[in-house]
Formats: C-alpha cells, structure tokens, sequence
C-alpha cells in the first residue's frame, strides 16, 4: 500500500504534480485538489493483494491479484453527484486470475516463487503518481506484466471516495505469513 499528495495538474502519460504538505495535511484549502473537508496527508491511495473472486454466473472460486487506485478529489466527490465539482474522485481496480502455473509459482513452487516479480510489478508503489496507477485505456497490460482479467474504473460518477488520516499505526511484522491458495 502506498499513498501521495498530488495536484489536479496531468502532464504526459497521466502524470500528476506533486500536491502541497503543510503541517501533515494534504493541500489545505484546496478542495477541488482534495481531500478536504476531511484533513489527511494524502489524497491518492494505491494498495494490492491477493484474493479469491467468484464470477456471479457461477459458484467457482478462483486465486487473483489485485490492484486498486482511488484518488480522493473534490467533494462531494462525481463531478455528476449533486452537482459537484470537476475534477471528480477516481478509482480503478485491476484483476489478473492466476493460471495454475502462476497459483503453483504463488505458492513457492516454480521460477517466480511466490509471484514476487508479478506482485512487484503491481504493487501500489509503482504508478503511485500517475492517473490509475498507468494512464492506459481499461484491459492494457501494464506494470510490466499481462493485461488484467478484470479492469474495471475511471471517474466517479456517483458517490464519494473519502481518504482519511491514518488512526493507527500497524504493528511491524515479524514473519512472513505462508500462503496456501
């Protein structure tokens, strides 16, 4: 997981400006930057895992890595919700249904063991400060690996992404914990 401060500025290939940090918060008294009303230190946020997903035509559960971008802008957050103010929030998340040799290479078995170069590549500090993680239309292999199964986001039409300020810091981990998917 990672998480930035950026402006609303979008240079080449979705690259946006750094934001402003003052005292810990994130652009204060620019609300169309974000994330106020709410204070926090940062207004994007990236974070990745593993997971299982069941398509809802069937019972069949399988293995994925995941990604998700969400980028907490204006409120009350879709330039569409209310009547709220361009730039709308974001959010994008990324699918990729493992194959048995990449389920078999998850669980240590195989050239990447563990996916460790795959979850490398997606994870949520790469792209951090560019629009979705990669500014690429939905269904584009990015981050250096294939294109998602799923790829699913953009602009917010409705509702409202909020990021807040962090309540508690996570403990540090002492073992990694064993996989068995």
């Amino acid at each position: 997981m990672d998480s930035v401060c950026l402006n609303t500025n979008v240079g080449p290939g979705g690259v946006y400006g750094a934001g402003t940090i003052i005292y810990g918060e994130c652009n204060p008294g620019d609300r169309l930057s974000g994330p106020e009303p709410r204070k926090a230190s940062a207004n994007k946020i990236a974070f990745t895992g593993i997971g299982e997903w069941s398509d809802s035509s069937g019972p069949r559960v399988r293995s994925v890595l995941f990604r998700v971008d969400i980028e907490n802008r204006s409120e009350p957050g879709g330039s569409h919700a209310n009547g709220g103010s361009a730039p709308s929030d974001r959010y994008r998340i990324r699918m990729w249904i493992l194959s048995n040799t990449e389920l078999d290479e998850l669980n240590g078995n195989g050239p990447d063991s563990y996916l460790l170069s795959f979850r490398n590549a997606i994870s949520g500090c790469s792209g951090i400060i560019v629009r979705d993680g990669a500014d690429v239309p939905n269904g584009t292999a990015v981050f250096g690996v294939r294109p998602p199964d799923i790829d699913d986001g953009g602009e917010l039409q409705r509702g409202n992404h909020q990021i807040h300020p962090t309540i508690k810091s996570c403990p540090d981990v002492k073992v990694a914990p064993k996989l068995l998917l």
